[in-house]
């Protein structure tokens, strides 16, 4: 499922760059696409780290424990601020 989302969410960003030119409201448009799918990547990183990681999985056995839920929620405010510092200082050339 996040798998599909994010396929959509990089069509939007690859639209944004090679039909727009990340001209007006497209760079934006492309920054926050971007952020979001690396966000998405991430997620399947967490689950699949706590899933198979022997260390990781004894602390989180189910991958419902608020454990999983800390670091998701972690790398959810780190891209927030990855994407607010990239969409200031984003300049295409």
């Amino acid at each position: 499922m996040i798998g599909g989302i994010s396929l959509v969410v990089l069509a939007i960003a690859l639209f944004a760059v090679y039909s727009k030119k990340l001209e007006g409201g497209w760079r934006a448009v492309y920054v926050v696409t971007a952020v979001i799918a690396q966000f998405f990547n991430v997620l399947v990183l967490i689950v699949q780290s706590f899933m198979k990681i022997r260390v990781l999985h004894a602390m989180a056995p189910t991958g419902g424990e608020g454990i999983v839920k800390i670091t998701q929620v972690c790398a959810l405010v780190l891209c927030v601020v990855l994407g607010v510092v990239a969409g200031r200082k984003f300049r295409p050339t």
